[in-house]
């Protein structure tokens, strides 16, 4: 009986500790854990995973591409907080229900179309014949660290199968010319505006705040005044560059590496074969065909005779081709025009002719030199940074320091001072990196593991994101803590002051507008204001730019009526607008020609686009997407 009490109240617990788990991973946003299905994802569509790979390849892309066109270096910690991660993630999403529909409709794609797809692109052409070229292909996937033959291959099949889903939503749709007539008036039509424009010396300036207001002040926004974790560490790390320089490939690595291309069929091409190909089932009607092609009989009519099936032909192809293994074997011995036999693989027999050869197109070793150098000298630097870690692992196990095994083991370690999760010092100076060398401010990879590591102690050695190898030791920590406040006092008294500011500005145009709404002109109303005014009327039109306007203004005046007053924001920090629509002109013109061909098109378009956007929608209510936002930042290196 007490065992019995006993056991239950223990079943008790252990269900309240669950219950209590559970809340807490919930509050901590970790509400994914408990879902199977999640794990490896940063989203679910129904069943759709959206993997973590997927997301880190778009993700690193996008930034790759914005760093170059901008001339920027962005973190990916600091893209993610850029916003980076909302359109990748919508479009990951607006991918997956695609799938799920397709899934739903049982759409596939033969692999051969998605091969074939490669043929249309100019990258795989040959310069000079303007023709598809294998040797473009393996020039460009070795050249790719980050994407492979097959991922293009799946990638095109997943588009393959979307587009058999969004064609047939969207084709046939063309926008009746009135509609087009209709939004052509619509986005020309001119609109007569009074725009009274305050700044920030329509107001009174406030009195200094004291130290106690400034202090209230910061305490409201503590987050703003925090300053980031520090952390001061000891890295060991060696590059690829650090090697190669000192790494000598000799002739005949180099005469291997390219004569086991050539027979892997990694450059070039190999020789083919054209066959005929005839199965029968025995011996006696093999020789019956191969007298009868003896005799000048097609193989058709040989086949015909026997009483079996038409023969197989098979053009210009490798043994993995050719369906029997022994008929491949023989036909790639035999000469052209030879007539083969022999007893199938699978039993029976077979006659095959060689009908002719395509001799194997085979690079000179010199146009070939540069890239296996590289690749080589790629392959054995790895190795020898691999190496080198590998023993100063082997000494830290045994107990010498970080610094000590690092000596014996020929990798340099350097001392850096405190760093913040970004990559910038306590002085805001950014770790860029030298010429080739990225900064451990800018290796995503680095500030991870510096962040995720325990203070005294050195990680496992680990990859960098350019290919090279790094260890890190922690040595202290200097905890994320609210400034000083003589450190933040000057800027929390410039805030302060404009968000002052900014409330007396929002009330003066709230007063301002209410009276022009009440009968008083907007010209009187600006008399009214004493300094940091400006008056003016323009025409506007939803075709061109209107600067000077904020975006909450304008959009108001494109869609008020006539007489209606609107106020917000101006285009400047501390600025306000309060604006009256005096007239609105209807455009009278008749589209025609190319124009209305023009108009019609785009109003097709955003049609096409409207349904689109109805159909996802329509997905996701019966599949709504689940994101893991905790892992996405994970992902990016914004670990908490």
């Amino acid at each position: 009986m007490v065992q019995s009490s006993s056991k239950f109240l223990r079943n008790i617990v252990i269900g309240i500790i669950i219950v209590l788990l559970i809340v807490a991973m919930s509050i901590m946003g970790f509400t994914d854990v408990f879902q199977p299905k999640a794990a490896g994802s940063v989203a679910l569509v129904g069943d759709n995973k959206i993997t973590i790979r997927q997301y880190k390849v778009d993700f690193d892309q996008r930034l790759r591409i914005y760093n170059q066109e901008n001339g920027t270096n962005l973190t990916a910690g600091e893209a993610y907080e850029r916003g980076f991660n909302t359109q990748i993630v919508q479009n990951l999403v607006t991918e997956a229900v695609m799938d799920l529909d397709a899934d739903e409709l049982g759409i596939g794609v033969a692999k051969t179309v998605a091969r074939n797809a490669l043929s249309e692109y100019e990258v795989f052409k040959d310069e000079i014949t303007g023709e598809f070229s294998e040797d473009k292909v393996t020039e460009f996937f070795n050249g790719n660290r980050d994407y492979n033959r097959s991922d293009f291959e799946a990638s095109t099949t997943r588009d393959l199968r979307r587009q058999q889903i969004t064609r047939p939503l969207v084709t046939g749709i063309k926008a009746p010319l009135s509609y087009a007539q209709q939004r052509y008036k619509f986005i020309t039509e001119q609109r007569q505006v009074k725009i009274l424009t305050l700044s920030r010396d329509s107001v009174p300036a406030p009195e200094a705040p004291s130290d106690d207001v400034l202090k209230a002040f910061i305490k409201e926004n503590e987050a703003d005044y925090t300053q980031p974790e520090y952390r001061r560490f000891t890295i060991l790390r060696i590059e690829n560059f650090d090697v190669a320089s000192d790494i000598e490939i000799s002739e005949q690595d180099i005469i291997d590496t390219y004569e086991a291309d050539l027979a892997d069929g990694n450059m070039g091409d190999l020789e083919k074969r054209s066959i005929t190909y005839l199965p029968v089932t025995n011996e006696t009607l093999a020789n019956d065909v191969k007298a009868r092609l003896a005799n000048g009989e097609s193989f058709a009519d040989a086949a015909l005779a026997v009483g079996v099936s038409a023969p197989i032909v098979y053009n210009e192809v490798r043994p993995d081709v050719i369906a029997d293994p022994r008929v491949a074997t023989s036909a790639f011995e035999a000469d052209a025009g030879d007539i083969i036999s022999g007893e199938g693989t699978l039993g029976g027999h077979y006659v095959a002719r060689l009908n002719g050869i395509t001799p194997a197109v085979k690079p000179a070793l010199e146009n070939e030199r540069e890239r296996i150098v590289a690749e080589l000298t790629k392959d054995s630097a790895e190795a020898e940074l691999f190496d080198r870690f590998g023993k100063l692992q082997d000494l830290i196990d045994k107990g010498d320091t970080l610094e000590d095994a690092a000596k014996e083991s020929g990798v340099s370690a350097s001392s850096i001072d405190f760093l913040s999760r970004l990559g910038a010092t306590q002085d805001g100076v950014k770790l860029a990196g030298i010429g080739t060398l990225t900064g451990v401010g800018s290796d995503d990879e680095i500030l991870r593991q510096l962040f995720t590591a325990e203070p005294g102690f050195p990680t496992e050695f680990f990859e960098t994101s350019t290919g090279g190898y790094a260890m890190i030791r922690v040595d202290d920590i200097q905890v994320s803590k609210v400034r000083p406040f003589e450190e933040v006092k000057a800027r929390a008294t410039s805030i302060w002051t404009a968000q002052q500011i900014d409330e007396k500005m929002s009330a003066l145009a709230q007063t301002l507008a209410t009276r022009v709404r009440s009968d008083e002109s907007l010209e009187d109303v600006a008399a009214s204001v004493e300094a940091g005014g400006n008056l003016e009327t323009r025409i506007l039109v939803r075709t061109t730019r209107s600067p000077g306007l904020s975006n909450e203004v304008l959009s108001q005046l494109l869609e008020a009526r006539e007489g209606e007053v609107v106020q917000g924001y101006g285009a400047e920090a501390l600025t306000r607008t309060v604006a009256v629509v005096s007239k609105v002109t209807a455009n009278a013109d008749s589209l025609s020609g190319g124009f209305a061909d023009a108009m019609q098109t785009q109003a097709s378009e955003d049609l096409s686009s409207d349904i689109q956007t109805a159909y996802r929608q329509d997905i996701l209510r019966e599949n709504p997407a689940q994101t893991f936002e905790q892992r996405m930042r994970e992902v990016n290196g914004l670990t908490e």
